[in-house]
């Protein structure tokens, strides 16, 4: 007698069930994937994404403010600053440019420091150490008139 293994017709039904269970599974993932997608246009295009970023910048802007007048109030403890106007200030965050700039202004500064500018002064301020670094007046370039020709002198 020839014994022929033949497979055993519960195996392939397994492996055809394997199949078929991976493909739901792929089709439910792109579904899911084309549905979040449609989402994610849908809202953008509504203009939440938008107003979200705005009050993010608001927010920021306002912590901003909230940090400079606290550096402001701590600064004016030790030097007498200007009442009239409200300065522009920024953080060093590359001092290496401002000395190549202004060599001896910025000689002392530090990234991190505090640039204070009012109209006639600039101050460099580190919060930290609660300390003025630099104080010097604010010197801002007149654009030379090129329009009119010189007189030739006779």
């Amino acid at each position: 007698m020839i014994n022929i293994m033949k497979p055993k017709a519960g195996k392939e039904k397994k492996f055809g069930k394997k199949m078929s269970k991976m493909l739901w599974i792929l089709i439910i993932a792109i579904a899911v994937v084309f549905i979040g997608a449609g989402i994610c246009y849908a809202v953008a295009r509504s203009g939440y994404v938008k107003t979200w970023q705005l009050a993010s910048q608001l927010q920021k802007q306002q912590q901003a403010s909230a940090d400079d007048q606290k550096i402001l109030v701590q600064l004016k403890k030790i030097i007498l600053l200007p009442e009239d106007a409200t300065p522009t200030m920024a953080v060093i965050t590359d001092v290496g440019v401002l000395q190549k700039q202004q060599p001896v202004f910025f000689n002392n500064a530090k990234n991190g420091n505090h640039l204070i500018i009012y109209p006639d002064m600039a101050i460099i301020y580190d919060y930290e150490a609660n300390k003025i670094m630099k104080v010097g007046p604010v010197q801002i370039a007149t654009p030379v008139d090129t329009s009119t020709p010189a007189k030739a002198s006779n």
